[in-house]
C-alpha cells in the first residue's frame, strides 16, 4: 500500500510537471505570436511612414519643378518685353533722326530761298 501511494504520488507529480511544462510552452507560444504580431505592426508602420515620406518628397519636387518652370517662363516673357522696348526705342530714334533730317532740309531750303 505504501509503495502504491508513493507510485501514485510520483505519477501525480509527473502529471503536474508535464501539465506545467505544457502550460509554459503554450504561454511561450502566445508570447512569441504577440512578439511576431508587434514586429509585423512595426514593419507595417515603417513601410507606411516610408511611403508617406517618399510621396511628400515627390510632391515637393513636383511643386518646386513647377515653380521653377513658371519662373523660367516669366523670365522669358520679361526678356521678350525688354527686346521689344529696345526695338521700339530704336524705331523712335530712327523716326526722330528722319524728322531731324526733314527739318534740316526744310530749313536749308528756306535759307536758300531767302538767299
Amino acid at each position: 500500500k505504501k509503495e502504491a501511494a508513493i507510485g501514485e504520488a510520483i505519477n501525480r507529480n509527473d502529471a503536474r510537471r508535464r501539465a506545467a511544462e505544457e502550460a509554459l510552452k503554450a504561454h511561450l507560444g502566445i508570447n512569441e505570436a504577440k512578439k511576431q504580431q508587434e514586429e509585423s505592426n512595426r514593419n507595417y508602420n515603417i513601410a507606411v511612414a516610408q511611403y508617406a515620406k517618399d510621396q511628400n518628397e515627390a510632391d515637393a519636387r513636383a511643386r518646386v519643378a513647377g515653380e521653377l518652370e513658371e519662373a523660367r517662363q516669366m523670365q522669358a516673357v520679361v526678356e521678350e518685353q525688354a527686346k521689344q522696348e529696345v526695338i521700339k526705342a530704336r524705331v523712335d530714334v530712327a523716326r526722330q533722326e528722319e524728322e531731324a533730317k526733314r527739318l534740316k532740309t526744310e530749313y536749308d531750303g528756306k535759307i536758300r530761298a531767302k538767299a
